[in-house]
């Protein structure tokens, strides 16, 4: 790739004992796109029933000036764990020098009852900068409303929580 693209860069993880648990790269086109509009990203895992070796594709998306979705870098790992979700975060951030991890704001779509950790394994201490998606919040098999509230309560308030999740502010974001 380097051939190709001079600006080319990856990372490998790897476990205390060597094992290769991860890759993630970025071409320079996904580098410049993050330092420009890498201020919140969507962070996700899409599962490795699609992947023909079994590993998680790690996915982080981002919407460029457009509003069209652009990756700042790909990757997948041997295993969807929180550590890592923070070393592939970590490691686009480390290929980015244009770009600071504390001014990233975070939509995580997995591991939602883990969303603090990461941060706190990110030193992020601001717990704002970690919103959940609609689909994990209510969906009755992975949600954590339902788990929270228990099937029962759930199925009363959901139609209120769908509602609230769903609804648009006042105003547009700025």
């Amino acid at each position: 790739m380097v051939k190709c693209d001079p600006t080319f860069d990856y990372r490998v993880g790897r476990s205390s004992d060597g094992t290769v648990t991860g890759f993630v790269w970025q071409t320079g086109v996904m580098r410049r796109d993050f330092e420009l509009y890498g201020d919140v990203l969507f962070v996700d895992c899409m599962g490795k029933s699609i992947n023909t070796k079994g590993w998680p594709i790690n996915t982080i998306a981002m919407l460029d000036g457009e509003k069209k979705v652009c990756l700042p870098c790909e990757g997948f790992t041997n295993r969807e764990t929180i550590d890592g979700y923070v070393w592939l975060i970590e490691s686009v951030v480390a290929m980015a020098p244009g770009r600071k991890l504390c001014d990233i704001k975070f939509i995580i779509g997995d591991v939602i009852f883990a969303a603090e950790t990461i941060l706190t394994k990110l030193g992020i201490e601001d717990t704002c900068h970690v919103i959940l998606d609609h689909h994990h919040l209510l969906s009755l098999d992975i949600g954590s409303w339902p788990k929270a509230f228990g099937l029962n309560l759930f199925s009363h308030l959901k139609e209120d929580l769908t509602s609230m999740v769903k609804s648009r502010p006042y105003a547009p974001y700025v």
